[in-house]
C-alpha cells in the first residue's frame, strides 16, 4: 500500500535530505531520490560523501548498470521510476505518484521551496481522499524530527 511521509525541514535541503537518508541505510532500506533538476542533484551528490566524519553514506547516481545497488540510488529521470522497486524520496513532483507507486514515498522540501510545499499539500488532500496513510513531520530548530497529523 502506498504511504506517504511528508518532512517539513528548515534550512538547506542536503543536511535534511542527508539526515533522512542516513537512517534508511541504518535500517537497511533501498531507496532512490528523485529530483528533475540534475545540478541540485549533482550538489547533493557532492554533498552525501563529506556530510558526516563518523558514517560513510553509500549511495549512486543512478545508470542502467546500477539499479540494484547500492542502497541509495541518485536519479532525475522520472521515466525510470516506473522500473525502481524502492522506496522513493522525492525533491521535486511527479506526476501521478499516488498512482503509479504502491510503496513508501518520502516527500521532502524546506521553507525555501514553495513549488513542493503546494506539491505536499495536493498529495496530502488526495491520501486523505484515498484513504491511504499520510505522516507529516515538521524539522525543528535542533534539527529534530516533530510528528504531526
Amino acid at each position: 500500500m502506498t504511504e506517504l511521509h511528508v518532512y517539513h525541514g528548515r534550512g538547506k535541503i542536503a543536511p535534511t535530505v542527508a539526515q533522512l537518508l542516513l537512517k534508511h541505510y541504518q535500517d537497511q532500506k533501498f531507496v532512490a531520490v528523485f529530483d528533475q533538476d540534475h545540478e541540485r542533484l549533482k550538489k547533493l551528490d557532492d554533498f552525501l560523501w563529506t556530510f558526516s566524519d563518523e558514517t560513510f553514506l553509500p549511495h549512486a547516481m543512478m545508470s542502467q548498470d546500477n539499479m540494484d545497488i547500492p542502497l541509495i540510488l541518485i536519479n532525475n529521470l522520472p521515466h525510470s521510476l516506473n522500473d525502481i522497486q524502492r522506496d522513493l524520496l522525492l525533491l521535486s513532483p511527479v506526476d501521478n505518484i499516488l498512482k503509479r507507486f504502491d510503496r513508501h514515498i518520502y516527500l521532502v522540501f524546506t521553507d525555501q521551496n514553495n513549488d513542493m510545499r503546494s506539491f505536499a499539500r495536493e498529495l496530502w488532500v488526495s491520501c486523505r481522499q484515498l484513504h491511504l496513510p499520510a505522516y507529516y513531520f515538521r524539522q525543528d530548530t535542533s534539527g529534530n524530527w516533530a510528528s504531526s497529523s
